[in-house]
């Protein structure tokens, strides 16, 4: 049985070896929920091009979709917070894991919907916007969850990268499935089958698993230090807590949206960018994008393997930026290179140009999301279900725009610009992560004092 409550220090009392072990239980079924969330991403951008000439849609009408598809996962964020209020006053309709349950159940439903009517573009809207809905809503239940049943930063970060894991697992799986049916010579629906029966599967597992939702104690907040405790009522202290609260929530809310924003943009028209800048087949498309994932993959499991033993999170989100922006520098130079011809200190194919960027952001984006939900701790913010929240809509709004607002300029022939978006971003990235790292470093300067 799998409970939903949240463990450990409630009392001061280490959590037991009990509690423990129901901890990491309920993080890797969380993991199996988040791998049909990330599977449903891995599926839609490789297949856009077979969706389209299915549909008769254009690259601006499959671009609008998706923003209907980001904008329901929105939509889906605002539900699940309304469902833990509820939860939290014990006026919950039913149980997070039948909630759960019922999310991979829809997006189940809207992959065979997608993959068996292929030629109907509303169905094929209407399924991506149901799809999306139930994505948020699960998306933001898990973490939440897995936040409130772990006290301690170091412990967080671990479980949310477990889920990430989880995520990126199934967003490289299905765009691999696709490569191989490709290749053998299939269609690209086959990723939506598979994806489908896998949701299936999730879904009656979580019915089944017995799982019980207790909503969590009204009072859980971060054990905060003499220092702070003394000086509660000082103004000045007062001013600057709040100011670190604004500041270390705005930093990782921003970095969020970039992050997300350039992980599904190039999740969603990789495929897209290389074929007409570079005019690079579909197989080796599918290949570069399960190629993505699987960096993304693999930093994410080792971000889950080491990040229990790493003191502080800003170190590799500090690495992850840089990497990130030298890596959608090699994205844009991509584009510029069937512009203006190769670039006299990268003398290489641009093809290579591409595959390198591709690769070097997957990995840069693998660590970037758990750590940055597990960094407001270090500052000693607490992580509120409203500030979680916020980071949740900061990032759904990153996804939901950002492919959006490519395929709009992709509309107009002008693909170059996916280049330029992502080193923006990611400039931004590096900006704020300087930001909180500073922020938290005065928390720390004032905890001494």
């Amino acid at each position: 049985m799998v409970t939903l409550t949240p463990r450990g220090s409630r009392d001061g009392k280490p959590p037991s070896a009990e509690a423990r072990a129901a901890v990491l239980r309920q993080t890797l079924i969380f993991a199996l929920v988040s791998a049909v969330n990330g599977g449903f991403i891995g599926v839609t951008g490789p297949s856009l091009h077979t969706l389209g000439k299915a549909t008769g849609l254009g690259q601006g009408s499959l671009g609008r979709i998706v923003f209907t598809n980001r904008f329901a996962k929105l939509l889906g964020s605002f539900l699940w917070a309304a469902y833990a209020k509820a939860a939290q006053k014990g006026h919950a309709p039913c149980s997070a894991s039948f909630v759960l349950a019922g999310c991979s159940s829809v997006i189940a439903g809207a992959t065979l919907c997608i993959a068996t009517m292929r030629t109907s573009a509303i169905a094929l809207q209407c399924s991506l916007a149901v799809a999306g809905a139930a994505y948020g809503v699960s998306d933001s239940a898990i973490t939440l969850l897995t936040v409130w049943a772990n006290r301690e930063p170091i412990v967080q970060r671990t479980h949310v990268a477990m889920l990430n894991v989880g995520f990126t697992v199934g967003a490289l799986v299905t765009p691999a499935v696709i490569a191989g049916a490709l290749r053998l010579g299939g269609s690209s629906y086959a990723g939506f089958y598979v994806l489908g029966a896998f949701a299936c599967v999730v879904s009656m597992g979580m019915l089944t698993g017995g799982a019980t939702t207790t909503p969590p104690p009204p009072d859980m907040e971060l054990p905060r230090s003499h220092t702070e405790a003394s000086a509660d009522g000082q103004s000045r202290r007062e001013g600057s807590h709040r100011m670190r609260n604004v500041l270390m929530i705005g930093a990782m809310s921003t970095i969020l949206f970039c992050v997300t924003g350039c992980e599904h943009a190039v999740a969603t028209w990789l495929p897209s960018y290389g074929q007409h800048v570079g005019g690079i087949g579909e197989q080796e498309l599918a290949l570069m994008s399960a190629g993505f994932w699987l960096m993304i993959c693999i930093g994410r499991v080792l971000w889950a393997a080491i990040s229990s033993a790493i003191t502080s999170g800003f170190p590799p989100i500090a690495f992850d930026g840089v990497l990130m922006l030298l890596s959608s520098m090699l994205i844009a130079q991509f584009g510029r290179s069937k512009r203006h011809g190769r670039h006299p200190l990268l003398a290489i194919e641009p093809a290579s140009l591409l595959w390198c960027g591709t690769l070097g952001l997957g990995f840069g984006c693998s660590s970037s999301l758990p750590c940055a939900i597990t960094l407001p701790a270090e500052a000693r913010v607490e992580l509120t279900p409203f500030r979680l929240l916020a980071l949740n809509l900061a990032g759904s709004a990153g996804e939901m725009l950002m492919p959006f607002l490519i395929g709009q300029v992709f509309e107009r022939g002008e693909y170059y610009h996916l280049g330029t978006a992502l080193v923006v971003l990611e400039a931004l990235v590096v900006g704020c992560t300087a930001i909180a790292w500073r922020v938290a470093t005065l928390a720390e300067e004032e905890e001494a004092e």
